[in-house]
């Protein structure tokens, strides 16, 4: 069936399997609406337009050519929103003055990105890239918060060329009760480097376990969601380091002994 406009040319075109076609004499869709640039599917009603797409009309996209957003949603609730400023939401309503937002309100995670390539070493899964053209710690690439973004937890900061680093806010304006940080060379002295290799078969490693630095600085151990013990900011030349400090402590220790001992036979000597 076609239905021509003004006794010329094809506007609609129904063919034998029921396909409509807009535009097209040949549609290869149940609705297919063909047409050069600028062509559009348009409802000027004064609520707005509501298209439909899916088994049903709990998944659709709304879109208002007035100064509201468009909405993507499944089975009758909004999952994703394009605002009238062209951010992008996904599961929130408010963009939090960021040009696109994620937000979960399922226990994991948020988001995760993947190259799913063979020999993808090169390829980062995630670009973070600034105008400015500054390498000091001022230039912030990633912000951390907790307590519902009322508090921040550190950032992700430049560190000079080519480097990038871990940095938290450190103003004395941010801070109270400052008092001097006990003798720490016997717990450092009682800290056990090592090197291990992983069950998983991931490789082998240089650093500490957790269990035993827990009994030392139990604030630097944390605890995943399976039970799991984890250890914040102690790398593998921390673990280089300190089995440093602990030789040179050793060495101290001995000449330490030895100096004592030429002392004390040097007091002997003098007493006969």
């Amino acid at each position: 069936m076609t239905v021509t406009i003004n006794g010329t040319g094809t506007g609609c075109f129904t063919d034998a399997s029921g396909n409509v076609g807009i535009g097209t004499a040949s549609p290869s869709s149940k609705l297919h609406v063909a047409g050069g640039a600028g062509s559009t599917i348009r409802n000027t009603a004064s609520s707005g337009s509501s298209w439909f797409v899916g088994s049903n009309v709990d998944s659709y996209i709304l879109h208002n050519e007035s100064n509201t957003p468009m909405l993507f949603t499944t089975n009758g609730t909004e999952r994703a929103r394009i605002d009238n400023s062209g951010n992008l939401l996904v599961g929130t309503t408010s963009n939090n003055g960021v040009v696109t937002s994620f937000t979960s309100s399922n226990i994991g995670r948020a988001g995760f990105f993947m190259v799913n390539a063979a020999s993808s070493l090169a390829a980062d899964a995630l670009g973070v890239s600034k105008f400015d053209n500054n390498t000091t710690t001022s230039q912030v690439f990633v912000k951390f918060f907790i307590n519902n973004n009322a508090a921040a937890s550190g950032l992700i900061t430049a560190n000079g060329a080519n480097q990038a680093a871990f940095t938290s806010s450190s103003d004395a304006r941010l801070k109270e009760n400052i008092t001097p940080l006990d003798p720490q060379l016997e717990k450092i002295c009682s800290l056990k480097p090592c090197e291990f290799d992983y069950k998983d078969g991931t490789g082998r490693q240089i650093g500490f376990i957790a269990q035993e630095v827990k009994e030392i600085y139990p604030d630097l151990v944390g605890e995943n969601k399976d039970g799991m013990f984890t250890l914040s900011d102690m790398n593998k030349n921390d673990a280089r380091l300190i089995k440093a400090i602990q030789e040179l402590k050793a060495q101290n220790d001995e000449l330490k002994a030895r100096v004592e001992a030429l002392e004390a036979n040097g007091s002997a000597n003098v007493a006969s």
